[in-house]
């Protein structure tokens, strides 16, 4: 009897350990779901938005966007401005190549532009020159003073809606990628740790991607493209071969040319020849002409020595 008594007791110091025992592993069971439950929340969470960032709408930064092409690019209560890609053409002939290329380089320099490529064949030079987009009009109007223009295009990309998808979808991959960073530092089993660090991994290339197509993006709209082309002279071109028109036209050239000398040629002749010719005529008259002075000097001379040459005795029979 005593005995009995004694379990009796036994059981009844022993019952408050067993009623806390069990609100421990009540609350422990209940915490564990919990936690499962916020992970769940979470991946639900970052599914829906991956499914949103498919379908081209990313949050405040497509609404941004969208708010900026209605209010016409004009900076309003969205605070955007339009963005545009710009590129032109342009063929110029020059006379000189060397001295172009020269003028180029100090456009370039003038206007911070630099030359993203630039190719030397034959008789011409070609350039792909990038120029901030505030100097585009003003480098341009350089360019085409340079030389005489052969061909010119122009052409404007409005990338706006892309350019802010793009921000808008960049700033909410970061910020889930931070979600899942503090989710990780709560994670409790293997498996969770696992599934959120795969996430992670995944958000780290989308952010990677993302941020390359807005750095290019942001390149071209910051800095306009323009591909010249300098032509030098057709006839310095070794390659050049002219056809029967241009034969044809050289030989009116030709004789335009000669014509022109030509009449440099009578020209010249009736201003100091004509003179010349008169002098020549004078001189000849004067001395071999009617006047004759030097056909009289010459007969005097004659005359003279002849005398000088006869004897005394001839002389006397002369004079009988």
């Amino acid at each position: 009897m005593k005995s009995k008594n004694h379990f009796c007791l036994i059981r009844l110091h022993a019952l408050p350990f067993l009623l806390f025992a069990l609100i421990l592993l009540t609350g422990c069971g209940q915490a564990a779901p919990e936690a499962a439950y916020d992970f769940a929340e979470s991946k639900a969470a970052f599914s829906q938005q991956s499914s949103e960032d498919e379908a081209g709408v990313s949050g405040d930064g497509a609404s941004a966007a969208v708010a900026a092409i209605e209010g016409n690019g004009v900076p309003g209560a969205a605070g955007k401005t339009r963005k545009l890609v710009k590129e032109a053409r342009i063929g110029i002939r020059v006379e000189n190549l060397e001295e172009a290329q020269k003028k180029t380089g100090e456009l370039m320099a003038r206007y911070g532009a630099y030359s993203a490529l630039m190719r030397s064949f034959g008789n011409s030079v070609q350039y792909e020159i990038r120029v901030p987009s505030a100097s585009y009009d003003a480098f341009l109007g350089g360019v085409t003073a340079i030389g005489k223009m052969l061909d010119r295009s122009e052409s404007s990309e409005d990338v706006t809606v892309k350019y802010y998808d793009l921000e808008g979808r960049l700033a909410t991959k970061k910020a889930l990628l931070t979600t899942f960073q503090s989710h990780l530092l709560r994670a409790q089993s293997i498996d969770d740790i696992m599934k959120i660090e795969n996430r992670i991994a995944d958000l780290q290339n989308e952010i990677d991607w993302l941020g390359s197509q807005l750095s290019e993006l942001s390149g071209l709209v910051d800095f306009s493209t323009v591909h010249l082309n300098l032509e030098g002279p057709v006839s310095a071109d070794p390659s050049y071969r002219p056809g029967i028109g241009e034969r044809i036209l050289d030989i009116f050239l030709s004789f335009g040319d000669f014509a022109s000398a030509a009449l440099v040629a009578v020209t010249a002749i009736l201003l100091f020849g004509a003179p010349v010719l008169l002098l020549i005529l004078l001189a000849f008259w004067l001395f071999f002409g009617r006047v004759g002075l030097l056909k009289k000097a010459f007969r005097l001379a004659g005359v003279s020595s002849k005398a000088a040459e006869q004897t005394p005795a001839e002389k006397t029979g002369e004079e009988k």
